[in-house]
């Protein structure tokens, strides 16, 4: 549990996603563009990612909520899922 726990935790590029999704959000021009650029293959450290996400063009809030979270505890809409197949059943 703690090697998978460390594992994650080291894996900041998996955070792209929810960037990603916010920037859409707030009509960024090329979010995919600027997402592959910054995280195809290399490490992201979490000083990196923070870095990024505080130079984007986002409301305050939209950045609170992004900089806030962790590998491990972004989950993106996986309970939204998890809840329509419990619901389908």
């Amino acid at each position: 549990e703690d090697l998978m726990a460390a594992e994650l935790n080291a894996e900041w590029e998996t955070l792209a996603e929810a960037v990603q999704t916010i920037m859409r959000k707030q009509g960024a021009g090329d979010a995919y563009g600027l997402l592959k650029d910054f995280t195809r293959g290399q490490s992201v450290t979490p000083a990196a990612m923070r870095e990024f996400i505080g130079e984007l063009d986002l409301p305050a809030d939209d950045k609170a909520r992004l900089l806030a979270l962790t590998p491990a505890r972004y989950t993106g809409i996986a309970e939204a899922l998890v809840s329509n197949i419990a619901g389908a059943q």
